[in-house]
Parts: C-alpha cells; sequence; structure tokens
C-alpha cells in the first residue's frame, strides 16, 4: 500500500513539474533571406508584439523605433522597387525606357536598405530586452512527450524524444 502512494505521489509531482515549464521567450525563424519572429509556435507582428511587451518599457521603447522606421521604410521601399522595375520591364519588352528613372530607384533603394536594417536591430533588441526577463529553461528547448499508458506489464510511462 505504501508502495502505490510513493508511486502515485511521485508520479503527480513529477507531471506537475514538468506541465508547468513553458518557454514564453520570442525566437527569431531564419527562411532563406527572410525571417519573423515566433513564440510558442505563433508567428507575431508588430501588433502582437505590442501587446506582448506592454509591460517592459524598454523593449516598448525599442519597439515603437521599429515600428517608425519601418513605417518609414515603406515609402523609398515600394517607390524605389517601382523605378526599377519599369524601365526594366519596358526595355525587356522592346520599348524605350527611361534610365533616369531606372536611377532614381537605385537611389531610393539605397535609402531604403540603411532604414530597413535599422529597423530590424531596433527589433532585435527589443526582443532581446523582453527574453531577458523572462526565465527560460533548458527543458523545453528539448521535444519529448511524457504519456501515461498501459501495457502487457501494466500501468506505466513512456517518455519519446
Amino acid at each position: 500500500m505504501t508502495k502505490s502512494i510513493v508511486l502515485i505521489s511521485s508520479l503527480i509531482i513529477s507531471l506537475s513539474a514538468y506541465s508547468q515549464n513553458s518557454n514564453d521567450s520570442i525566437r527569431k525563424v531564419n527562411r532563406g533571406i527572410s525571417h519573423y519572429y515566433e513564440q510558442n509556435g505563433h508567428v507575431l507582428t508588430y501588433g502582437k508584439m505590442t501587446t506582448l511587451m506592454k509591460g517592459n518599457v524598454e523593449a516598448t521603447n525599442y519597439l515603437n523605433k521599429a515600428k517608425t522606421s519601418n513605417t518609414l521604410s515603406i515609402i523609398p521601399g515600394v517607390g524605389g522597387g517601382f523605378c526599377i522595375a519599369y524601365p526594366i520591364v519596358r526595355a525587356l519588352s522592346g520599348q524605350k525606357a527611361n534610365w533616369t528613372q531606372f536611377a532614381i530607384g537605385c537611389g531610393l533603394t539605397a535609402v531604403y536598405i540603411p532604414i530597413l536594417i535599422s529597423t530590424n536591430k531596433n527589433v532585435k533588441k527589443a526582443v532581446d530586452a523582453y527574453n531577458k526577463n523572462k526565465v527560460v529553461s533548458n527543458n523545453t528547448e528539448n521535444n519529448y512527450d511524457l504519456r501515461l499508458g498501459l501495457s502487457q506489464n501494466g500501468l506505466g510511462m513512456t517518455l519519446r524524444f
């Protein structure tokens, strides 16, 4: 009787200890030349990051800088892309291309790139400031599955890696 009580109590303690470990940190996921940020398998947008980082003043300041520079980068990014692509398409189709427009597009792209780099640095600083305040457990880094089940030998636990 005492063995079963000890077994059941140790099972309850071990299951509750492992079930409460959650990794609330934000991580950067690289996909080729692009990247995004995710938390617990969910992709984060600027709006979701704002709600997550609401209590962290340092992270919120960096994120606000990133949102502002991202908004400012849309104009030269879209304009530069259009000004570069339009003359190229006209030249490939046999029409007369306006190479001055192409040069303006290259200039706008040259303005866009440093703004984009600044945006990415500020988002990274915001994520680092947010993660600095979170306790990250090394146990949640591994993918494992702990289950309680019945087998031919009786009641048992299985741990899958």
